[in-house]
């Protein structure tokens, strides 16, 4: 294998193993300059994305900028001075370039240019399924968030179409005139199945004569000996005291 070719295959190997478009023109950049033995090397799409080989904070934008335009051919690099540049466009969506640049008096051969064009060929080639990745990623949450909300808007159709079922239920019990013990078995029924059909339903009437019990008209699932009591004196911690206390749902 040609040293351009293995060049190329381990670039590929190292931006695609990249998970963002961050990451790979970062490892991009430092392949580049690897691979041409460049003092610097940076990715530019509209100002520098990633670059290499500058002192921190220190990139010279405007002059990357100029060497991407061709309207200059080297650039300054801090502690080693000017360094011939070479430059190759990505076509794909970034519309930006790779760019290394090195020190020295003798440019870059033409086989190093085509080995740079093929290493934005490369890197433009990855960049796109990353980004196709990310749209598949964010479609993906969206339309799960959708799923979410339609399941909830579900149950929530679902519950309501119940509830207007038992209270047509209880509308026709009375309208029918039938018995009460009738009605409020109905009621009481009603709201056991709304609750799921696992809980104990009871409805208590507070005792006419003694305000400090309780009587129960109708129930589901309560023990046989409490429904032969009728009367229970209330408890001011139990919930269905405090609500029959503060007249609200508890």
């Amino acid at each position: 294998m040609e040293l351009s070719t293995q060049q190329l295959v381990q670039f590929l190997a190292a931006v695609s193993a990249c998970s963002d478009e961050g990451a790979a023109t970062r490892v991009a950049a430092e392949r580049a300059a690897e691979a041409f033995e460049a003092e610097v090397a940076a990715v530019v799409s509209d100002g520098v994305v990633s670059a290499v080989g500058f002192p921190r904070g220190k990139i010279p934008t405007k002059a990357l900028m100029a060497v991407v335009a061709r309207r200059r051919d080297h650039v300054m690099v801090p502690g080693v001075g000017s360094c011939t540049a070479m430059v190759a466009p990505l076509q794909g969506a970034s519309r930006g370039h790779l760019m290394v640049a090195r020190s020295g008096a003798g440019g870059f051969l033409a086989a190093e240019s085509n080995l740079l064009r093929g290493m934005a060929r490369t890197l433009d080639l990855v960049l796109e399924m990353l980004r196709t990745l990310d749209a598949e990623h964010s479609m993906r949450e969206r339309s799960d968030a959708q799923a979410g909300e339609n399941a909830a808007l579900l149950t929530s159709l679902q519950e309501r179409h119940d509830l207007l079922n038992q209270l047509m239920n209880i509308q026709r019990a009375i309208s029918r005139r039938a018995p009460l013990r009738q009605v409020l078995n109905s009621i009481v029924s009603g709201a056991h199945e709304l609750l799921g059909g696992d809980e104990v339903a009871i409805l208590s009437l507070v005792d006419r004569d003694d305000s400090s019990r309780v009587v129960h008209v109708a129930s589901w699932g309560l023990p046989q000996d409490v429904v032969a009591a009728g009367h229970v004196r209330a408890d001011a911690q139990r919930a269905s005291s405090r609500a029959i206390a503060a007249a609200r749902v508890v």
